[in-house]
C-alpha cells in the first residue's frame, strides 16, 4: 500500500510489522526509518537499552582486597582507595543481549542498579564498590 518515490519525505509505503507481542501493526517506510536511525548515534552505533545486571566477576590479579586498598598515609589511614578496576558486570540489555561491562562504565551510566545490585549480593564494601 503507498507509493514509492526516491525522495523518502513523499514515500508513502506502508508495512505490516510482527511486534513481539504477536500483534501485527501497519507502519509507513518514514516512521521505520526514524525508528532506527534513533536508535543509532552519528558514527552508526546502536544504543541498548539496559534491562538488568545477572551476574559480576573480579579479576584477582587487578582488584585489590580491602587490606590492600587501604591508604597507608598518615593523613588519610585505614580509608578505602577508590580503584574500580578488576570488576566485570554482566549485563542484560532489552533486546535479551548480554555482555561483561566494566565498573568504571556501569557506575557512569547506571550507577542506581548497580548500587542496588552490590547490596543486593553483599559486596557493596569491596574496595571500587563502596562509594
Amino acid at each position: 500500500i503507498g507509493v514509492s518515490n526516491p525522495n523518502p519525505i513523499l514515500d508513502s509505503r506502508e508495512y505490516e510489522v510482527e511486534l513481539e507481542d504477536g500483534s501485527i501493526q501497519r507502519y509507513t517506510a518514514n516512521i521505520i526509518a526514524e525508528n532506527l536511525f534513533a536508535q543509532c548515534d552519528d558514527e552508526g552505533r546502536m544504543h541498548l537499552v539496559f534491562n538488568e545486571i545477572i551476574d559480576h566477576r573480579r579479576d584477582p590479579k587487578t582488584s585489590k582486597t580491602n587490606a590492600e586498598a587501604r591508604l597507608s598515609s598518615k593523613r588519610k589511614r585505614g580509608q578505602l582507595r577508590r580503584d574500580v578496576t578488576g570488576w566485570d558486570f554482566l549485563v542484560e540489555w532489552k533486546d535479551g543481549t548480554t555482555d561483561w561491562v566494566k565498573l568504571k562504565d556501569l557506575k557512569q551510566s547506571n550507577c542506581i542498579e548497580l548500587a542496588e545490585y552490590c547490596f543486593a549480593n553483599k559486596i557493596h564494601e569491596e574496595p571500587g564498590l563502596s562509594w
